[in-house]
């Protein structure tokens, strides 16, 4: 027996499955934001050093132009007649002592003071050039007011004089303060006299800067090149050019850009460091809503299995891979007999108990190869690949006969027989469709069979099929043209042998078959709408023939009528019998409406009530019929309004040969009267069980050996007949 838990929880979906889906994505999307990072990282610090090397470049461009224009301004203000030491040697008579003694001064003040360390007075007419430096010779760099020289020379080439290297030595001994004018002839310290740009400014009159990188000794490592003309009375008279030490703005600017780029970075990454964790956590958040939306779409909740659109997504490819590789597979379809009962009378709770534990029962006997889903309500599939075509079926899956499911904490059990419909790949199709339809029609097989619970499918299945299919349009047809008509069953008090009432029981007159009973059509009746359709045409002939006899005082007591759920589901169901009855003038106590338990326990319940008390107040019977075959509690049946129970033949056949079924009956029989019901006993086909049912108390019974059902106009000829004094002996 099958045990399930009596509280049914909302289903938490596999935390492991989902946790390892998860992980997979969140690796993925870790290393894509990585590669993402090092990219944008990389793409960034690429941009952010090119654009440091470019905004460099022109701070210091603007700071040597600024500072070599400011001192070349100073320089053309402070000794207008620097002009004329471009051209001439160190002996001219144009410079005397106290010249060369201003001009030392000058110039000496403007390297210690600035940041230059070259001067250049350029004559344009003669392309010769004066040139002071300050610069140290033993450590590589230059040095502000360590010495001044001067390189005077024509055609950019230094002067040569025997006399130089000493001349410099006692001027430099005698004033190492201010420096005489001397002519350096050791230049390759002095960074050399671009006369080309020299030639471009004196043309254009421009004032170039340049910034330049070299690695040479006693020159700084960038430095600036900065030329300016001279006027006098709009005419070119010289033009200064200006060496400038970049390297300490160099340092300044580049600390400061860097750090202004790190700065930069830095309040990016704390900018945008909240919506990058909001976006993963959201991401987070979302992908873990996906899988479970994915995990809801493909799989049954309530059972925890897959569904069909999982289902119609799986078992195609699993049939293409048995083609590949030429092996079979099977399809088993499930149905729970009655479950639709089972539902009404016991609650939907109960019947999901009943789901949860069959599907309970065909996962753990589920082979590896197998997949298990829920198709919806109580049909489920269960799919085999790569089956050994030399098992049994029930080799292959063990299937349940029937389910046995505790309820109200163990104190009431519920069972459930089980049906299946089986069809095997490529035998019985080629594609899942085809496979389907022929389980199915297998299962149909197997639930038309009462001891059968599997079927194997087989090509007659097919012809069945279609046979049933052109009887449900022939059935169709037969309500379109009221071929459906009463026949009556009489139940006879087998005390006085009198006929107490009549049953109508539904025929089809088929036009080539002859009368039909409900074994061939009575699938037609569970559909509702067929249904309903039978109960009108029944209902207006039956009046029509109460009508008729009452006419002709054919004393026929009582006339009952089937009411299935379609009937009773009308509005105005119970007012409509009322009011037949009055036009007709026949008495509300000779109708009687019978209905079966099964019809009165589902969600419709207190509408079929309704009606049900409605007609029994107005006088007309009401019976429960096939009584101890449904689901039937005496709570229940004292909530509805009936006045008798029909005991089924299921009980009779064996009451005179099982002391058991007899216990049974007599049981019912002393209920009915102790609850002050009339009990009716079906199916009496024997005198045995009439004498036996009479000794233990039954006293109105029905069936084959009082009469069969007959048509209309045999009733008044059969109550003529000595029926009851027959009976009654």
């Amino acid at each position: 027996m099958q045990k399930t838990q009596d509280n049914i929880t909302e289903l938490t979906i596999d935390d492991a499955t989902i946790a390892a889906q998860f992980d997979d994505a969140r690796g993925k999307s870790l290393l894509k934001f990585v590669f993402i990072l090092i990219i944008t990282a990389t793409l960034f610090f690429s941009a952010a050093f090119i654009g440091i090397q470019y905004a460099l470049n022109n701070l210091l461009v603007e700071k040597s132009d600024s500072l070599g224009m400011g001192w070349a301004h100073h320089l053309e203000t402070q000794f207008p007649e620097a002009g004329k030491i471009a051209g001439v040697t160190q002996e001219s008579s144009l410079f005397s002592s106290h010249t060369k003694s201003e001009m030392a001064e000058l110039i000496d003040g403007m390297f210690q003071v600035g940041s230059i360390y070259q001067l250049d007075l350029i004559n344009p007419d003669c392309n010769c050039s004066a040139t002071f430096g300050s610069y140290t010779a033993n450590s590589g760099k230059h040095a502000h007011h360590d010495h001044i020289d001067q390189d005077m020379s024509n055609s950019g080439e230094p002067a040569a004089h025997d006399d130089h290297a000493d001349h410099a030595k006692t001027d430099h001994g005698e004033d190492h303060n201010h420096p005489e004018l001397v002519v350096n002839s050791d230049m390759s310290s002095i960074w050399p006299m671009n006369y080309d740009a020299a030639s471009e400014v004196a043309a254009s009159g421009a004032h170039p800067s340049f910034v330049v990188y070299a690695d040479i000794a006693n020159q700084p490592s960038i430095f600036g090149e900065v030329y300016h003309p001279v006027y006098a009375d709009g005419e070119l008279k010289y033009i200064i050019r200006v060496l400038v030490d970049l390297e300490e703005a160099n340092t300044a600017f580049t600390q400061a850009l860097y750090g202004g780029a790190a700065f930069i970075f830095v309040l990016l990454i704390a900018v945008t460091s909240y919506p990058f964790a909001k976006y993963f956590r959201t991401s987070k958040a979302q992908r873990k809503i996906d899988i479970k939306a994915h995990f809801l779409a493909t799989h049954d909740v309530l059972t925890n299995t897959y569904n069909r659109n999982a289902f119609q997504d799986y078992a195609p490819k699993i049939l293409r891979s048995c083609g590949d590789r030429e092996t079979s597979a099977i399809i088993f379809l499930f149905d729970l007999d009655n479950f639709k009962e089972i539902n009404d009378y016991y609650s939907h709770h109960a019947g999901d108990q009943i789901l949860c534990a069959f599907a309970q029962t065909l996962k753990s006997n589920l082979p590896k190869n197998g997949h298990l889903a829920r198709l919806g309500g109580d049909e489920f599939v269960v799919i085999i690949s790569d089956i050994d075509p030399t098992l049994a079926i029930d080799e292959i899956l063990e299937v349940p006969e029937e389910l046995a499911t505790e309820i109200d904490d163990g104190r009431q059990i519920i069972h459930a027989a089980v049906s299946a419909g089986v069809a095997i790949y490529p035998r019985d199709g080629s594609n899942i469709n085809e496979l389907m339809r022929n389980a199915d029609l297998a299962l149909y097989s197997a639930k038309s069979k009462s001891k059968t619970q599997l079927c194997e499918y087989d090509a007659q299945m097919g012809k069945v099929f279609n046979d049933r299919l052109d009887l449900r349009d022939e059935f169709k047809f037969a309500l379109l043209e009221s071929e459906i008509e009463p026949f009556y069953q009489p139940l006879v008090n087998t005390i006085t042998g009198k006929v107490e009432s009549f049953e109508a029981l539904a025929r089809w007159r088929h036009p080539k078959r002859g009368v039909l009973t409900p074994g061939v059509f009575g699938e037609m009746l569970d559909d509702i709408e067929l249904s309903a359709m039978v109960g009108d045409i029944m209902f207006e002939k039956v009046i029509s023939n109460m009508k008729e006899w009452t006419d002709a005082k054919v004393p026929f007591g009582i006339i009952g009528i089937n009411a299935g759920e379609g009937d009773l589901l009308r509005p105005g169901f119970s007012l409509k019998i009322l009011s037949e009855l009055a036009k007709n003038n026949l008495p509300n106590g000779s109708f009687a409406i019978e209905i079966v338990e099964t019809c009165m326990f589902g969600n419709n319940k207190d509408l079929f009530v309704n009606h049900l008390n409605v007609l029994k107040d107005a006088g007309c019977r009401i019976a429960l019929d096939d009584f101890g075959t449904g689901y039937s509690s005496i709570t229940q049946i004292k909530e509805i309004p009936c006045t008798s129970l029909k005991i089924d033949k299921s009980f009779i056949e064996n009451v005179v040969d099982n002391q058991a079924d007899r216990a049974i009956v007599e049981a019912l029989i002393k209920l009915g009267r102790d609850l002050e019901f009339n009990l009716i006993m079906e199916g009496i086909e024997t005198k045995e069980q009439m004498d036996i049912l009479n000794q233990i108390g039954a006293i109105y019974m029905q069936g084959y050996y009082f009469a069969k059902p007959m048509p209309a106009h045999a009733v008044p000829q059969f109550l003529q007949s000595p029926l009851g004094e027959r009976k009654k002996a």
